[in-house]
């Protein structure tokens, strides 16, 4: 028998059946914005968000309010960063990636570099030392665009770095 096997699990990942079945009436016949505050379809919606949020927080020993749904990875990347340089310290304004690394990532470090003021962004690992001012060190190792892994030790070990430094 000659089964394929997909490897592209960057773009898109198959949903667990128990996630499925958790879904579907929101899917099929309980669908509603949930942040339509106004009529029932919408606090419908709103109750169930909240009670996955609760179910995901209680996962990870988090609290539902640490816990943010987006539409996908860009989304995701987009209020990491952009959430971090909002509310960092001052001395902490160095974002250090590589040029493989997906627009989602690039773009708003760049973004960051332009209007934040006194916000660095490098393309490549400097060197360690910088990791007392390090903000982020986003690092896909293996870029959705090519086949290769990419050595993380460097911006690994700033990062580990940059915490104990705190």
């Amino acid at each position: 028998m000659n089964k394929q096997v997909y490897l592209d699990y960057h773009a898109t990942t198959p949903v667990d059946p128990r996630v499925l079945d958790a879904m579907l009436p929101y899917l099929k016949d309980s669908f509603g914005n949930a942040s339509s505050k106004t009529h029932p379809y919408g606090w419908a919606a709103r109750e169930a968000v909240e009670k996955a949020r609760s179910q995901v927080g209680s996962l990870l020993n988090a609290s539902p309010g640490e816990i943010y749904f987006t539409g996908g990875a860009t989304e995701s990347n987009n209020i990491s960063l952009l959430g971090a340089a909002l509310h960092a310290p001052a001395e902490r304004n160095h974002i250090i990636t590589q040029s493989t690394e997906h627009h989602a990532v690039l773009d708003p470090s760049v973004n960051l570099k332009r209007t934040a003021g006194g916000l660095r962004y490098f393309i490549r690992i400097q060197r360690v030392s910088s990791a007392p001012r390090l903000l982020a060190a986003p690092s896909m190792n293996t870029p959705s665009s090519s086949a290769s892994w990419l050595p993380i030790t460097r911006s690994a070990l700033c990062s580990r770095w940059m915490s104990w430094a705190g």
